[in-house]
């Protein structure tokens, strides 16, 4: 017997051991579902919850949610309708997140703020990832972006922007993308980008405002414009449909109609439909790239 003991104990000690190493925390993808048409404050940002004071889940509330959740989340909705930014701030994206709106979502910036900010809290370009897809954008007004403006990488996906307005008040400075304005990496795809407008106010007209309906202003910015429709845009001074400077621009069967521009502002009006440079103010600052597919 002890010998039997002695050669179990010799086979313990011979066995290689167990080293067990903790598994790294994961946070599951949140799902966020939005069940009213207000525009409210999330209670509680980061606890999980994208709820406002009165337990409702709001467009806002579920971004800021989002936005207190490190990691990629998703936003749907079970309403439908339009969202009136009521609380006179836009929607700012911080985070990665898909906003799915269904076809039954018009966020409207209600005359008096831009819609979408998406932008890194550090002020990074292209740090972060969102999709925006199957919803409406418009009624915002900002001196730059009146529907988007975007400094990450970013994709429109079958969204509508519409009636959105960039106003430059001040003639020393540029105003960029009635409809949207873009300094990272954009994707618009199965889009429609119409009726937008980048204006000088009534009695400046000598502003400088360009991209009634996209701006892709930005040193290496890249813009993609797939499949969609850019028609009905116009800005006072140039890029009635699309404006890109010194950066990357790139049209695939896309259809761009009926976009005009003014002859009142700094430069005389230029490219109704489409206007590029390589230069700002005749300095060259950076590579132009324009792809028409």
């Amino acid at each position: 017997m002890m010998n039997q003991r002695s050669q179990r104990q010799r086979g313990a000690r011979n066995r290689p051991s167990l080293h067990l190493e903790a598994l790294e925390a994961r946070r599951v993808l949140a799902s966020f579902i939005v069940d009213s048409l207000g525009d409210t404050a999330d209670a509680v940002p980061g606890d999980g919850i994208a709820a406002d004071a009165m337990g409702q889940t709001t467009l806002r509330s579920a971004i800021e949610e989002a936005n207190a959740l490190p990691g990629a989340d998703d936003i749907s909705f079970v309403v439908n309708g339009n969202i009136p930014l009521t609380m006179g701030t836009q929607l700012s994206i911080t985070d990665d997140l898909l906003i799915d709106g269904g076809n039954q979502i018009s966020v409207d910036g209600n005359g008096t703020n831009r819609v979408f900010f998406i932008s890194d809290s550090d002020g990074q370009l292209n740090n972060l990832s969102v999709t925006i897809q199957s919803l409406t954008v418009t009624g915002g007004l900002a001196t730059g972006g009146g529907g988007i403006w975007n400094d990450e990488q970013t994709e429109l996906i079958d969204v509508l922007v519409t009636g959105n307005v960039i106003e430059q008040p001040n003639a020393n400075y540029t105003g960029f993308g009635g409809g949207v304005r873009n300094a990272g990496n954009m994707v618009i795809r199965d889009s429609e980008i119409s009726g937008n407008t980048a204006r000088d106010p009534i009695g400046m007209p000598l502003g400088n405002t360009v991209g009634g309906g996209i701006s892709n202003y930005q040193v290496d910015a890249v813009l993609l414009v797939e499949d969609s429709v850019v028609s009905y845009n116009e800005s006072t001074d140039g890029g009635g449909g699309i404006h890109g400077q010194q950066n990357s621009v790139t049209i695939r069967g896309t259809t761009i109609a009926n976009n005009r521009t003014g002859a009142t502002g700094f430069f005389g009006g230029y490219g109704g439909g489409i206007a590029m440079f390589s230069n700002a103010y005749g300095v060259a600052q950076g590579p132009m790239d324009l792809v028409i597919e």
